[in-house]
């Protein structure tokens, strides 16, 4: 049944502790990849809140927003006339068009119906 004609009962064999542990190449291996997977997701973060700093004299109205910071009827009447979006979706879309999340960050939560 295995190679070895007399294993020894005291310890795990070879291919057991080879198995077992990982090497240090292996361990380096994954501590290289874990760095790389980390600078470039810091890298796609910065890329992402670069293009959501609009410069001054950039004079593109943000996305699904009509020139002067208004809320497109074009936009969300095709919002709403999409059907393969769900309606929680759809008022999710809308919401965040009327109130960029940018924006919304300064609105206050603790407000209730209290």
């Amino acid at each position: 049944m295995s190679d070895d004609p007399d294993p020894d009962p005291r310890g795990p064999s070879p291919q057991q502790r080879r198995d077992a542990a990982p090497t240090t190449q292996q361990m380096r291996t994954v501590g290289e990849r874990r760095r790389d997977a980390e600078q470039k997701l810091n890298q796609h973060l910065d890329e992402a809140r670069h293009q959501n700093e609009q410069s001054p004299d950039d004079p593109a109205p943000a996305a699904g927003r009509a020139f002067g910071g208004e809320v497109g009827a074009a936009d969300i009447a095709a919002i709403q006339s999409d059907d393969s979006i769900t309606p929680a979706d759809r008022v999710d879309l809308i919401a965040n068009q009327a109130i960029p999340e940018t924006e919304s960050k300064d609105i206050r939560t603790d407000k209730g119906d209290t």
